[in-house]
């Protein structure tokens, strides 16, 4: 008896602890959503805080890019101003001659003069800066020609309406600056590099928006005409202004009028 007894109650705890544990199931209530609007909220806020910052550093660079580009241009320009006094230092005077019968004065030891550094091969033209119009297509072409060395961009007044007539309708515009050095140098590639700055100058502080402006510059190359004679030399210093996609049936007769005009 107490063997069956002990039998059922060994039996009765096994069927007990034989089953599967109960699972509990969360309830869900303090789970937050992945795309609450709180989240999305913050996102957006983050995401503008970027932005913000991204064009802070844009606009930052851009002003550092302007900063140095006007530093060169002041460096070049310096360059020049000094070439220009070196050229025009007023000569030595002569020795004056020993009178007959009487012993040579040895002259006084000076110190050769400082050479400087050729820029190109041509020589100072004496004419005056030569300015023409040239219709092509859907564009207009403006060229203006420098003095030797020079870079201050100063068109005529006829040439000045044309252009900013022609830069202001145009979708873009070109500028590009050239020398009539025969091979690359730094003192030439500033000079270009002026040319072309100044023109753009002259353009945006007559209202041409600076955002359709493109700006080119070479040392040597990029004839205008053959620059083998001094006359083509001084068409070949020049900076030209290309207005593209514009209305050009109005610039023909500029085109034709303005072919070779001097300015002061």
């Amino acid at each position: 008896m107490k063997k069956t007894l002990l039998a059922m109650t060994v039996a009765a705890m096994l069927a007990g602890c034989g089953g599967p544990p109960k699972v509990v199931m969360p309830s869900g209530s303090d789970r937050t959503p992945v795309n609450s609007e709180a989240r999305i909220e913050d996102y957006k806020a983050r995401n503008a805080e970027e932005q913000a910052a991204y064009r802070e550093r844009s606009a930052l660079a851009r002003q550092v890019e302007s900063m140095k580009a006007e530093l060169a241009a002041l460096k070049s320009y310096l360059v020049l101003q000094s070439m220009e006094a070196a050229t025009n230092r007023p000569k030595a005077m002569p020795v004056p001659q020993p009178a007959q019968g009487r012993a040579p004065v040895a002259a006084p030891a000076t110190s050769p003069a400082p050479a400087m550094l050729q820029v190109s091969t041509a020589k100072p033209v004496a004419r005056n800066e030569t300015e023409s119009v040239e219709v092509r297509g859907q564009a207009v072409v403006f060229r203006v020609s420098h003095p030797f060395a020079k870079t201050d961009f100063k068109p005529s007044d006829a040439m000045q309406e044309e252009l900013l007539k022609a830069a202001r309708s145009g979708k873009r515009v070109e500028i590009r600056g050239r020398t009539d050095a025969e091979f690359d140098n730094p003192i030439d590639r500033d000079i270009a590099m002026l040319r072309a700055l100044k023109a753009r100058r002259f353009l945006v502080s007559n209202g041409v928006p600076l955002s359709k402006i493109h700006m080119s510059y070479l040392a040597s190359g990029g004839f205008a005409v053959d620059n083998s004679t001094p006359e083509g030399k001084s068409i070949n210093r020049r900076v030209e202004i290309e207005a593209m996609d514009l209305d050009t049936s109005a610039f023909a007769t500029a085109s034709a009028a303005m072919t070779v005009g001097s300015t002061q």
